[in-house]
């Protein structure tokens, strides 16, 4: 579906087109819950030697359901469903819905202070679960952070203290001659990293997929038939530029 996605993209537009293909991201690393805005008022988390930050993991299981999980003292869990937005922004939904009941500890100002704070977390999504949730990646500076959003307008802010904006940014990458002619050159301005490029026709068929790890590339198009092409490049971390190719 993915890859259709950015097949039909490509055939409306001339231009290269550097798409954030925002779930990827989702699933790198630890998202720390930063602020919990409810109702008008702002909460921030307790910071204490048994809880010394909220996390938020979303988790890869290929063949079911990616979960989600959050914890205070408890923790929550759920299967998660992703759905593009289509002009807003997208959404995820969470099924199945469980929480752990082992409580808080510590000094009764830290267990009245943490189970505060899990109740108010915890029914940002519990109150919310039969809804999807919106959710958008920021870049501000050099951080990422992640916005989600109740039904009911609530908000929770979290910050990932393992990416950068750098991590997000695509290369710029040419391509020439275009039209070609019997070989395509493909150059990057930087070292891109290892990424997948995928090539199709018109009709969404692979004509060629390369891994490459290098800032030039050659493919040779002599058994090419005329027409147009769409190259995609694809990195790890999920940002994709495809662009329109021609062929003589």
């Amino acid at each position: 579906m993915k890859q259709i996605r950015f097949f039909l993209i490509g055939l409306v537009s001339v231009f290269s087109l550097e798409i954030h293909a925002q779930e990827p991201i989702l699933f790198e690393g630890r998202w720390i819950l930063e602020s919990l805005f409810i109702d008008g008022e702002t909460f921030f988390p307790p910071s204490n030697p048994e809880v010394q930050f909220i996390d938020l993991l979303f988790e890869e299981d290929n063949g079911n359901l990616d979960t989600i999980i959050g914890c205070v003292c408890d923790c929550f869990a759920g299967e998660v469903t992703f759905q593009e937005g289509n002009g807003s922004p997208p959404t995820f939904i969470i099924a199945n819905y469980t929480e752990t009941l082992g409580g808080c500890f510590g000094s009764d100002e830290e267990v009245a202070e943490n189970t505060d704070f899990q109740n108010r977390y915890f029914t940002f999504y519990e109150s919310s679960i039969a809804d999807p949730f919106e959710y958008i990646i920021v870049f501000l500076g050099d951080n990422v952070s992640l916005e989600v959003y109740s039904s009911s307008g609530d908000v929770a802010i979290y910050g990932n203290p393992s990416l950068s904006v750098q991590d997000f940014i695509t290369p710029t990458v040419s391509i020439f001659p275009n039209p070609i002619e019997d070989v395509l050159n493909i150059t990057s301005d930087t070292a891109i990293g290892a990424y997948r490029m995928t090539i199709f026709d018109l009709y969404g068929r692979k004509v060629s997929i390369s891994e490459i790890a290098s800032t030039n590339h050659e493919i040779h198009t002599q058994d090419w038939g005329s027409g147009i092409y769409l190259l995609q490049i694809e990195r790890t971390n999920g940002i994709t530029t495809t662009k329109k190719l021609i062929k003589k």
